[in-house]
């Protein structure tokens, strides 16, 4: 749980990747249970659980689901992703749970569930005494160096650049970085000013 921007869904996502285990992500503002639950296979778009379907594409029992903002979960006629999410996050049930596209009980008791959240508000009292509560601190100036290295590992990941040719900033770029970030502690800012950065590094080294 941490302020908007902070870095919580990125963090949570790292956690996954150095465990190595595959990840996959769900937005809990924009979904429903069905999401998770998946749909009875007599629907013609029926489709299976989230955490089945993410074990059976990588061909592992065990892999890192990342809840995002779960206190923006709502409940609907098609049900409510807290209440499922209950069963999920409970070892006992997990261990023989009904996957309503298969029609039968599955073991998902070595699924990871990382839930990240602005706040607790929203966040029924069942579902938080299933889950250890982290509190992420708000990056503060004295973290700019170590962020900017992530950051710079991220984009030249995406870009599917080899890390090592994306030199750090230097002094100066990060006195700009510091001036422009201020104490806003978004990451999700930081990476904006981080990418017109090297875009200015480029303008630079390629003026034509």
């Amino acid at each position: 749980m941490g302020d908007p921007g902070g870095g919580k869904s990125r963090l949570a996502r790292r956690v996954a990747e150095r465990l190595h285990l595959p990840v996959a992500t769900l937005d809990a503002g924009t979904c429903n249970d069905q999401a998770v639950t998946g749909s009875p296979r007599r629907w013609y778009s029926a489709y299976p659980s989230l955490p089945l379907a993410t074990i059976a594409a990588h061909r592992v029992p065990n892999p890192a689901l990342v809840v995002d903002e779960i206190e923006k979960a709502g409940r609907s006629s098609a049900g409510s992703l807290h209440d499922s999410l209950l069963s999920l996050l409970e070892p006992l049930t997990a261990r023989a749970w009904r996957d309503q596209y298969l029609d039968a009980e599955v073991d998902l008791s070595g699924v990871s569930w990382i839930c990240t959240a602005n706040t607790l508000d929203g966040i029924p009292a069942p579902l938080r005494n299933r889950l250890r509560i982290l509190r992420l601190p708000r990056p503060a100036a004295e973290h700019l160096p170590v962020l900017t290295a992530s950051v710079l590992r991220d984009i030249a990941h995406e870009r599917g650049e080899d890390e090592r040719f994306l030199p750090p900033l230097d002094g100066e770029e990060l006195s700009a970085l510091a001036a422009a970030w201020g104490d806003s502690g978004s990451v999700r800012t930081l990476r904006r000013f981080v990418e017109a950065l090297l875009a200015a590094r480029r303008a630079t080294t390629n003026p034509n």
